[in-house]
């Protein structure tokens, strides 16, 4: 089979796999919710890793805008329950718990 005939038909195909659906008629709207209710308890974790630049404004006599490179990451991780809602399940009140860490240095240190 000729290349020109394999694409022909793999065209065809592809068109009728696509189009095999009820034709002009979309599917129904599909809502998704997700209830919160008093009590629930999830996690939440959230990272950023961030690079660019920032353009800093013209300053008098200035013809080129400085430029100042920014990086940096961040790490957020807690845990939260909803202590409170609606009837409807929406949130009224919640708490969270964060992960303590602390490395405390109290007085002189000398090396």
């Amino acid at each position: 089979m000729n290349f020109s005939l394999r694409l022909v038909t793999t065209l065809l195909v592809g068109y009728l796999a696509l189009s095999a659906g009820t034709p002009g008629r979309a599917e129904d709207p599909v809502r998704m919710r997700e209830d919160f209710p008093a009590g629930y308890l999830y996690h939440v974790s959230t990272r950023v890793d961030l690079s660019g630049d920032l353009v800093l404004p013209l300053e008098k006599g200035q013809t080129q805008p400085r430029k100042l490179a920014v990086t940096g990451d961040s790490a957020i991780e807690y845990d939260e329950r909803v202590l409170a809602a609606d009837r409807d399940d929406r949130v009224q009140k919640t708490a969270r718990l964060f992960p303590a860490q602390w490395d405390p240095k109290l007085g002189i240190h000398v090396t």
